[in-house]
């Protein structure tokens, strides 16, 4: 009797090894997501041209579309795109994302960064009528990085918050005719290469 009673324990234990084993498992889970998501950005810093330090006051909205592929609870990679809505003008960011998950709860703190290049949409053609300039003239390399939380509602969908610093490769134009208001207000004859640089907030939903 004793005998049965301690292999019936070890039976026992056994299977509850075996189902913790298989819920360890289930718990890590590798599958495609989706993630959209918008925001908001105000710029920072300074743009420096010729003798000019012109402040970067610039806003801009986004609204972005992932698709990746979770490798575990705590990696996430793939590609992204979206629209960044300046102004006057407007940038479709195509890029490679990382996501990377600290911990694996239900709220999650989290940190992300996307790097790829922005393709331009449209663009003003005329000067700014205060600082006789034209923003984001042409297309560069965009990046994007930052801390954010998630809170998991199911195993299938997710709501993410996240503050962010965007940079965006660009060109300003502006006019050496300084004295010639006419011109000025209408024309540029220069241009110089720079970063725009952002900090903005952002949510979203994965799914």
């Amino acid at each position: 009797m004793k005998i049965k009673g301690i292999i019936l324990i070890l039976v026992l234990l056994f299977t509850l090894n075996g189902v913790d084993a298989q819920q360890g498992k289930k718990q890590q889970h590798a599958k495609f997501v989706y993630a959209t998501s918008i925001g908001f950005s105000s710029g920072i810093g300074t743009l420096q041209y010729e003798t000019h330090h012109l402040k970067n006051e610039l806003p801009f909205f986004k609204i972005q579309q992932l698709l990746a592929y979770q490798f575990n609870n705590y990696v996430t990679a793939g590609l992204g795109g979206g629209i960044d809505i300046w102004q006057k003008t407007a940038f479709i960011p195509l890029y490679g994302s990382l996501h990377v998950n600290f911990i694996d709860r239900r709220l999650v703190p989290f940190w992300f960064m996307n790097a790829g290049y922005a393709f331009k949409w449209y663009g003003s053609q005329l000067p700014d009528p205060t600082y006789r300039v034209i923003h984001g003239a042409t297309t560069g390399l965009h990046g994007e990085t930052g801390l954010g939380l998630k809170i998991n509602m199911n195993e299938k969908m997710a709501f993410m918050f996240s503050v962010n610093y965007t940079v965006q490769q660009s060109t300003i134009k502006y006019s050496t005719n300084g004295t010639d208001d006419t011109f000025s207000r209408l024309y540029t004859n220069a241009s110089k290469d720079l970063f725009y640089h952002f900090l903005g907030v952002k949510v979203g939903i994965l799914y």
